[in-house]
């Protein structure tokens, strides 16, 4: 079964230099973070088995957060491109052999706060035992 290996890979691939957003990845976002920062969020784990091999495909949201002074989402754009690039670039994860890395969907989002623009880069990882 797959336990933390893909969150750590993710970790890793958006930390690599040049980090982005300056490494401010985070599983639980504190509350005196400062955006631009990266959130890596819900993940779902599914059976992807067959009767020759054991599989799973694990479905991840990377949430972006940027409070722009201009009202603009080109920054959550510019860093959602860059973690999408990030995200495919994944192809061997502890333990794992990746069969398929793809991004299923990205959107982006005004926060009703007014102010915040919010990206969720949502990825595919599909993993078999190495």
């Amino acid at each position: 079964m797959i336990g933390d290996q893909l969150q750590k890979a993710i970790y890793a691939a958006l930390t690599a230099a040049p980090a982005l957003v300056d490494g401010k990845v985070y599983d639980t976002v504190p509350t005196d973070a400062i955006a631009p920062y990266i959130h890596i969020g819900n993940e779902q784990v599914l059976d992807d088995s067959d009767d020759c091999a054991e599989g799973w495909e694990v479905i991840t949201d990377i949430h972006i957060w940027s409070d722009p002074d201009t009202g603009s989402k080109l920054e959550v754009k510019t860093i959602g491109a860059a973690v999408v690039q990030r995200l495919l670039q994944i192809v061997a994860i502890d333990g794992f052999r990746v069969v398929i890395a793809a991004i299923e969907n990205v959107r982006y989002l005004d926060d009703p706060n007014g102010v915040s623009k919010h990206g969720i880069v949502t990825s595919r990882h599909v993993l078999e035992p190495a």
